[in-house]
């Protein structure tokens, strides 16, 4: 059912993958006041507010689309507790390889400012990592489910 503690946890992590493609990630500042965002579009803005370089994203677009596309599916496919929960695994691993992605994108504008830039991180530096969570609850949320109803059933 569409009220259980898993759709809670699914909800969850559907909406923290929306909000991944809405506005910035992190901002990067250099020694040389050279600012860089990171988000869908990666801007480069130089001391004087000029933009030097600007050009979308698309890796954080499409992460961000499958994760929410994989909560969506895993929250209405509530009747199918075997599917849901191969769903749900699917996006742990999604939400995994997000993860890595940021985390190499954020190590490669770390090496293009120089090692002493500034970094002013947003929470939606971490949010693959609590859809990751997120994702495992409810898979082990779904299986108590399962086995309460397994359990139900050997008593008829």
């Amino acid at each position: 059912m569409i009220q259980r503690l898993q759709s809670v946890y699914l909800a969850i992590a559907t909406l923290l993958g929306a909000s991944l493609a809405l506005g910035t990630i992190a901002t990067y500042v250099s020694p040389l006041g050279i600012t860089t965002t990171l988000g869908i579009s990666n801007t480069v803005v130089n001391t004087a507010f000029q933009t030097l370089e600007s050009n979308i994203n698309g890796g954080i677009l499409v992460i961000s689309a499958v994760i929410v596309g994989m909560g969506l599916f895993a929250l209405f496919s509530f009747k199918n507790r075997k599917t849901q929960q191969l769903v749900c695994n699917i996006g742990t691993v999604l939400s995994l390889f997000a993860t890595l992605y940021l985390a190499s994108t954020n190590n490669m504008l770390m090496e293009k400012n120089g090692i002493n830039a500034f970094i002013i991180s947003n929470y939606r530096l971490f949010t693959p990592l609590l859809c990751m969570m997120l994702f495992i609850l409810a898979q082990r949320a779904i299986k108590k489910d399962d086995d309460l109803v397994k359990s139900a059933d050997r008593l008829r």
